[in-house]
């Protein structure tokens, strides 16, 4: 017998129905318009790419940073 899924998303995805592009929020504009508090030296990524990940981590499912 093969394993349940551990991921909660496929199932969410099909009770959505087929996705529509033009009404898939685009969130880069938001995390753009935050300021950055780091300090300008030692920055390696941009902050919009550190919360877009973030945020995917969390529609996937993760509940702490461990």
């Amino acid at each position: 017998m093969p394993a349940a899924a551990s991921s909660p998303i496929p199932a969410v995805l099909v009770k959505l129905g087929p996705l529509d592009t033009g009404r898939i929020a685009d969130l880069r504009p938001y995390f753009d318009s935050m300021p950055d508090p780091r300090a300008r030296r030692g920055r390696w990524c941009s902050l919009t790419v550190i919360l877009l990940v973030c945020a995917c981590a969390v529609v996937s499912g993760a509940r702490s940073m461990d």
